[in-house]
């Protein structure tokens, strides 16, 4: 028995330096980071400056402008009596992933249109109020592919296959005859 408890003693023993040789190696790391972190220089947060440039000397559109282009834009489509409220860190956030995205002048383009095809969507019943930067970011794939989309041949919207001569009756009159009876 006793030479039982000697073994577990030795072994425990053993365990114990061990353990007490891995805590200094952890310490000794500890002290070494903390050293070399108080020699290197500083880390300085680099900030962007508050009016970013354009290489044509111009300073590239931020939130602030976006919201004066919906405030423009809503202006021409309802009046210059309706109030456009000012934004909250949300939409103002939105707004510059439009710009990040899109780039300025998409961006611009898109508000443009959106506001002034909000009548639309009124009539319709879809949506009440004024347009916001929330509704455009929900909608940005129909409304950004509508503006890169307009004026291309072959793409016909429902408003020109109305207008065009597809239900005409003299377009139906010089159809051939063969089909559905």
């Amino acid at each position: 028995m006793d030479a039982r408890l000697l073994k577990m003693a030795m072994a425990l023993k053993a365990s114990r330096e061990k353990t007490a040789q891995a805590a200094e190696e952890q310490e000794e790391k500890r002290v070494a980071k903390a050293v070399e972190k108080a020699a290197s220089p500083p880390r300085t947060r680099t900030r962007a400056p508050a009016v970013l440039v354009t290489p044509t000397g111009e300073r590239e559109p931020n939130s602030t402008d976006v919201h004066g282009w919906f405030v423009t834009g809503i202006r021409a489509a309802f009046g210059d009596d309706v109030r456009v409220g000012s934004w909250a860190a949300k939409q103002r956030a939105l707004a510059k992933r439009l710009l990040t995205e899109y780039g300025p002048d998409m961006t611009r383009r898109a508000v443009e249109h959106f506001c002034a095809s909000w009548k639309a969507y009124l009539e319709k019943g879809r949506f009440k109020g004024l347009p916001t930067v929330e509704l455009l970011w929900s909608m940005r794939d129909t409304i950004f592919g509508e503006i890169q989309l307009a004026g291309r041949k072959g793409i016909k919207t429902r408003q020109d296959r109305v207008q065009g001569d597809e239900f005409k009756p003299e377009a139906a009159a010089a159809a051939p005859d063969v089909g559905w009876e």
